[in-house]
């Protein structure tokens, strides 16, 4: 743990899950973060760098009750890892406490997302939510956002593993978000003569046209492709997440520098 007078005093919750055990490694090695608590839902009162494959305590014990962790530890920043089910409320609850919530858990829609900003801005700290915490998808996104200008026919298909709650994730969501700023409405004249034989095959349409697929899949972590249409060519922009360790320099990062913003963010863009 790297302790000084300028450490940003963190808590993980979700601790044991599949991001939230790199989490706990990533905090514990970085500099300028102090791992203070960590929450999970077993393994109470063992030392979480144990419980998470480390190969020495680091000091902070396993806690079940995320109010007690905010009341007793006083964190600046809450990671939260967890599930769809779950994190909005955790989130107010963090909010509600002073500390600012980086949300890794997807599954927020638009009218969550602007109570978690409102609540910010009465609190007047920040916080933000990150759809994918990897370097490599945020470009993704962008050049994706980029592309729109060009070509009015488009589709997403992200792939996740078999144990993911949420679909689409929340990654192929901002991405066609981001991609409406540059282009509202996409191509949608060939709607109108689909049959679908086989009810859903086409996948999930947003209103602007932009089509979503999902793949829930063993052995897969976390894969987008955005391939867009015109005559003659197809341009198609990829990210593959081949193991999570791509997620944890941006859960340092943000970390380290939320706490220097104002307001709510969606996107760790935002903090580049």
């Amino acid at each position: 743990m790297n302790q000084s007078s300028s450490s940003v005093n963190v808590v993980i919750v979700g601790a044991l899950g599949r991001m939230g055990s790199q989490a706990v490694g990533a905090v514990l090695a970085a500099d300028g973060l102090e791992l203070v608590g960590a929450v999970a839902r077993r393994q109470a009162g063992e030392d979480v760098a144990l419980a998470t494959g480390g190969q020495a305590p680091c000091g902070v014990e396993i806690q079940t009750n995320l109010a007690s962790v905010l009341a007793d530890r006083k964190p600046e920043v809450v990671i939260d890892l967890t599930r769809p089910d779950c994190v909005f409320a955790n989130a107010l609850a963090i909010i509600d406490a002073g500390a600012r919530p980086v949300i890794g858990a997807t599954g927020l829609d638009n009218a969550q997302l602007g109570q978690l900003a409102q609540a910010v801005q009465a609190k007047g700290t920040s916080g933000i939510y990150v759809p994918n915490f990897s370097i490599g998808a945020v470009l993704m996104m962008q050049f994706a956002a980029q592309a729109s200008l060009y070509f009015d026919h488009v589709e997403i298909t992200e792939t996740h593993h078999n144990q993911k709650k949420d679909a689409p994730s929340g990654t192929a969501i901002r991405t066609a978000e981001l991609m409406e700023q540059k282009r509202p409405q996409f191509a949608t004249d060939n709607l109108a003569d689909e049959v679908e034989t086989l009810p859903g095959s086409r996948g999930g349409c947003r209103p602007s046209g932009i089509r979503i697929h999902s793949l829930r899949l063993p052995g897969a972590v976390a894969h987008q492709e955005v391939v867009f249409g015109d005559t003659g060519q197809l341009l198609t922009i990829r990210h593959d997440a081949l193991d999570r360790s791509c997620f944890m320099p941006g859960v340092v990062h943000a970390a380290r520098t939320i706490g220097s913003k104002r307001g709510f963010f969606v996107g760790l863009e935002h903090l580049l």
